[in-house]
Order: C-alpha cells, then sequence, then structure tokens
C-alpha cells in the first residue's frame, strides 16, 4: 500500500512539473512570437491592377500594366491584417477625369506612381502601419487611343405623348443629353445617318418632369467596330393644368379694295379654347385676331373664318361658326 502511495504520489508531482514546463513553454513562445510581431520587417505583395473609369466607348487600351510586385516595410499584425483582407491585392487606380482632361484626341498614355497608387489603397481599406514601399516599378502605365466620334440628336418621331385629362404642354421639351456620340472607325460612322428612339408612348402625362426614352441600338449594333455614349436619353417634358374659357372674337375683312364696305353675318365668332389655369384671368379677346379673306371670286355669299394670331399658350378647341355670310355695300 505503501509503494502505491508513493508512486500516486511521484506521477502527480510529475504531471504537475510537466505542466508548470508547458506554461513556461508558452509563455516564451508567445514572448517570441509577440516580439517577431512587433519587428518591422519587409513583406512581399503583389497586386492585380484594375484600372476604373475609362470610358470603354470612347477609348481603345492599347496597352496596360496589369501586375505590380512590391515590398511592404511593416510590422507582422499589419501584415497579418493585410493577408486577410481579400480585397487589398486589387490595386483600383482612377483615370476616367485625367483620360477626359487629356488634350490629345488620337493616343495618350497615363502615368500613375506606384508607390502613391500602393499606398492610396491601403489606405481606402483602412490597412495603415506601412513606413515604407518597395515597389519593382517606378510607375504604372495605360496606353489609351480615342475612337473617331460622330454626334447625333436622337429623332423622336416614334415616340407620342397622351396627358392626362385637362393638362398639357407647357413650354418646349428638351433632351438630356441634347445629343448622343457615336465612336468607331470612319468607315463605319460614315454609314450611319440617324439615331431614333424605339418606338414607345408616354401616357397619362399629369405633371412636369423626365421620361427616360431607350434608342434604337440597330443603328449602331450592325458595325461591330461602333459604340455608343447613351443607351438612352431622357425627354422633359414640362407640364400645366389647362381649363376651358370662350372668347367673342370680332372677325377682320382683308381682300376688300378702295371705298368697298362689307358687312358680315355674324360679324362675330365664338372661339372655344384650353388655357392654362395660371393664364385665365389674363388672356382677352384681343389676344386673338381672326380674318375672313375676300378674293371677289365666292358665287355663294359666305366665307371661311381664318384664326390669324392667339397666345401660344393656348390650345383651341373649336370656332363656331366657320363659315359666315356677307353682303357687299356699294
Amino acid at each position: 500500500m505503501g509503494f502505491v502511495a508513493n508512486m500516486a504520489k511521484t506521477n502527480k508531482t510529475a504531471r504537475s512539473g510537466l505542466k508548470s514546463y508547458l506554461l513556461i513553454v508558452a509563455s516564451i513562445s508567445l514572448l517570441w512570437v509577440s516580439t517577431v510581431m512587433s519587428d518591422q520587417q519587409n513583406y512581399p505583395m503583389s497586386y492585380v491592377v484594375q484600372w476604373h473609369g475609362i470610358d470603354t466607348a470612347r477609348y481603345v487600351v492599347l496597352q496596360a500594366d496589369t501586375l505590380l510586385h512590391a515590398m511592404l516595410r511593416s510590422n507582422g499584425y499589419y501584415a497579418l491584417s493585410r493577408s486577410l483582407n481579400h480585397d487589398i491585392k486589387y490595386l483600383q487606380i482612377p483615370v476616367d477625369s485625367m483620360a477626359q482632361s487629356n488634350p490629345n484626341r488620337d493616343t495618350f498614355t497615363i502615368s500613375i506612381n506606384a508607390r502613391s497608387a500602393i499606398l492610396a489603397n491601403n489606405q481606402r481599406s483602412n490597412l495603415m502601419g506601412i513606413s515604407e514601399v518597395q515597389s519593382e516599378k517606378e510607375m504604372l502605365h495605360i496606353r489609351l487611343a480615342e475612337r473617331h466620334r460622330k454626334s447625333f440628336v436622337p429623332r423622336l418621331d416614334k415616340v407620342d405623348y397622351v396627358f392626362a385629362p385637362q393638362f398639357g404642354l407647357a413650354g418646349a421639351p428638351h433632351l438630356q443629353p441634347d445629343s448622343v456620340v457615336l465612336y468607331g472607325s470612319r468607315k463605319s460612322l460614315d454609314k450611319i445617318t440617324q439615331v431614333q428612339a424605339l418606338p414607345t408612348t408616354v401616357a397619362n402625362i399629369s405633371k412636369s418632369g423626365y421620361y427616360r426614352l431607350a434608342l434604337d441600338s440597330a443603328a449602331w449594333q450592325q458595325y461591330s467596330d461602333v459604340r455608343c455614349s447613351d443607351a438612352a436619353v431622357s425627354l422633359y417634358i414640362p407640364v400645366q393644368r389647362f381649363t376651358e374659357k370662350t372668347f367673342e372674337v370680332p372677325l377682320q375683312v382683308v381682300g376688300t379694295e378702295g371705298t368697298m364696305k362689307m358687312n358680315l353675318y355674324p360679324s362675330s365668332v365664338q372661339l372655344s379654347a384650353w388655357v392654362p389655369v395660371n393664364e385665365y384671368d389674363n388672356l382677352r379677346v384681343r389676344d386673338f385676331y381672326a380674318t375672313v379673306c375676300y378674293d371677289g371670286t365666292s358665287s355663294d355669299s359666305v366665307l371661311r373664318v381664318r384664326l390669324e394670331q392667339y397666345p401660344s399658350s393656348v390650345r383651341v378647341k373649336n370656332i363656331e361658326p366657320k363659315m359666315v355670310k356677307y353682303v357687299i355695300i356699294k
């Protein structure tokens, strides 16, 4: 019994000693890892270069740097953080504004400092702690060529507008953008004479606003080297509410000679029109000018009424009567 008790005591002491030993080793290892991770070292990094914002309809990419190898100096914690960020390996370089501001309309090269691009990329990803950047390339380059161009004002022949009851146009509609640009070879562009909006109906219009109109891509898609700046345009339609108003407009005779006098029956007409609500009280009979023309050939003693002048904001509904009788007084 004493022997067994001594063995148990010995095993317990051994386990306790092993546990203490392992704790010491773990502590030393943790201290070593912490020291190593805190040290500044060079860590390799490979980037896939992505050039963003290039208008591929307008420009052809002739050559571009797509891969960059670099050494980033930082401590191990920052290096570990970078390794866990999948997106950091994509070096995104915006070039849209630089391409648009380039005065050369043939071919040109955009160059970016590689070190600055890496630092900006890390800053966007909130990955800091880099004390030094060494890049295999000092500059990154992309070479672009601008295609030939030809501008078109889209035709709206096949676009219909249907206004809601008592609503109508309040001015001239306008396009945004007011024109589109086709890019491609001069040979292909010379064959294209127009760009047209697809057939559509803008229905039940009751308020001013922009309405999107798709363009008929058949005009350029038949040419493999042609691109369009916009697949659609927006048409602004100014709208206002109308109400009906009636005017009694006196008739004026034109075409009589010398002292010839003529009596008309009736001498005025009733004109019904749709007028803008906000102009209702301001419109007067004097804003309208109606005539009959005597040319000496009428054999039935009647003349047709013609409305020669009226405000552009007014939509004429009806004129009654449309024909008037006359008597010449000699």
